[in-house]
């Protein structure tokens, strides 16, 4: 029995999720559902298995102007080429055109491949230089020379600064958008490969057996954990908070959030040797196997992450309070799966790993898990996994609540006096007391299932039915919340 006031913990408040938590491989829904992170994957299924080895040379690969992408291609008698096509249409066009005599003596030996707006910029091994070619034409446009001896990876940052390895200095080189050298920025490695930039303009560079990474002045934070021992980086992209890593050991490519800093997971459409990957502007994760003009296209969030976790706490329930249940809501669909664990505690010292509880449920009385005199706070992380790599469980809600009035007292003292060795009673009716609690919540929440600005996301649509009004299908979220509102 308890005389205190009951106190809650929600830990999403509309499409907020409480800043006392952290996600890792999950993302939020426009309506503030949590999934699992999507991975690329052939959108009708299936899977690319090429043979070993999967060791190869690098090449060039780019995409950029909607869902155009260039390559180099490289002939058996190690002619070069730079091809630009349409995706699926087939129309190349070549920069060895016999018209331009200054074209064909442009490039020698193209590597890295980059699109900036209307330009196509190539690290060429064969000039020592970055050519800057026009796009659509491939006709060259200038030549960045200073300081460069055999460069093979670009990248630029959201600054529009470009970004240089050479493999013959070992050195990544930093260039203006309009190819002026920056002399206070050098990054030097032992035998670097490629690069990649993400959102947050963080420098990834492979060397060697390992995953790098630098900040704008060259400063290295450290070198990325791999996820696996034998794991050989080698070929990168990067577009946003999302990083590809081709293993040249596995021939699978990899997912890493640069966010959260956490592995995704392996790409399993895709299995064989890397030249060069790219990502389009849908999000489509492009692979080129060798140097021909081969290129697979994994569509975006057509595959889902292993498994991913939100982790909250600590949860302070009050001086001289402790928590009593916490509850999590879910969607669990086939081939899925939510698992709750908890660490508890008097003092707000972090746990370690080893400390969580696993729940035997979703929703659960904390005394029959831990100790529960000794949980004033509590942490919590629910990890949601996927079994068949395609479904996503969707995490709606966490709550946690201290005691609630207890149905004991509207039992004879006689009841109250034989539990006290046990509290198997107690335990007993909270457990009915937390149901019928659920729904009067649930007859409470009513009122915000039919208000615009408070509906579930994917009920918008029903509720504009039920009022006879045909949403513009071109109409913003909030416009359309607004306009049913009205």
């Amino acid at each position: 029995m308890t005389d205190s006031p009951t106190h809650f913990w929600v830990l999403r408040d509309q499409r907020h999720w409480d800043d006392a938590s952290s996600l890792a491989g999950l993302a939020a829904r426009a309506d503030g559902v949590l999934e699992l992170q999507g991975l690329p994957a052939l959108s009708a299924g299936g899977t690319i298995q090429l043979p070993a080895p999967y060791t190869t040379s690098l090449s060039g690969l780019a995409s950029g102007n909607g869902r155009a992408t260039y390559s180099v291609v490289t002939s058996a008698n190690n002619v070069s080429e730079i091809v630009g096509a349409e995706c699926g249409c087939g129309d190349y066009v070549s920069n060895t055109d016999s018209s331009d005599n200054q074209s064909q003596n442009s490039l020698k030996s193209p590597r890295g491949l980059l699109v900036i707006s209307n330009q196509l910029l190539v690290a060429d091994r064969g000039t020592a230089s970055v050519l800057v070619l026009d796009l659509p034409s491939l006709h060259p446009r200038a030549a960045w020379t200073s300081g460069l001896q055999q460069p093979v990876s670009l990248a630029a940052d959201s600054d529009g600064r470009v970004y240089v390895l050479d493999v013959v200095l070992n050195k990544v080189l930093r260039f203006s958008a309009g190819g002026v050298l920056d002399p206070s920025f050098s990054v030097t490695q032992t035998t670097p490969t490629a690069l990649a930039i993400d959102a947050q303009n963080t420098l990834y560079v492979t060397d060697a057996n390992a995953l790098l990474r630098f900040d704008t002045s060259g400063t290295a934070p450290g070198a990325l954990a791999l996820p696996a021992s034998a794991f050989k980086p080698r070929a990168l992209t990067a577009r946003g908070t999302r990083l590809y890593v081709a293993d040249a050991d596995s021939g699978y490519v990899w997912a890493f959030d640069t966010a959260t800093q956490t592995w995704l997971g392996q790409v399993n459409a895709y299995r064989g040797p890397v030249a060069a990957l790219a990502i389009d502007d849908s999000g489509a994760l492009l692979v080129k196997s060798g140097q021909d003009d081969t290129v697979y296209r994994l569509d975006a969030d057509a595959a889902r992450a292993a498994s991913g976790a939100l982790r909250a706490g600590p949860l302070d329930a009050g001086e001289l309070e402790v928590w009593e249940r916490v509850w999590v809501d879910a969607e669990i669909p086939p081939e899925t799966t939510v698992l709750l664990e908890i660490a508890a505690n008097n003092t707000d010292v972090t746990p370690l790993d080893t400390d969580f509880v696993p729940s035997p449920s979703l929703d659960v009385l904390l005394r029959t898990l831990v100790n529960g005199d000794n949980a004033r706070f509590v942490w919590l992380r629910i990890t949601l996994a996927s079994h068949d790599g395609r479904s996503t469980p969707q995490l709606l809600q966490v709550q946690a609540s201290t005691a609630q009035p207890s149905y004991m007292q509207h039992l004879p003292s006689i009841y109250r006096r034989d539990d006290v060795a046990t509290g198997f009673l107690e335990r007993w009716l909270a457990l009915f007391r937390s149901e019928l609690g659920d729904w009067d919540r649930a007859l409470e929440e009513l009122p915000r299932q039919y208000d615009a600005r408070t509906v579930a996301e994917p009920d918008v649509d029903k509720l504009a039915a039920w009022l006879a009004l045909e949403l513009p299908a071109r109409m913003a979220a909030p416009a359309q919340r607004q306009l049913i509102a009205d």
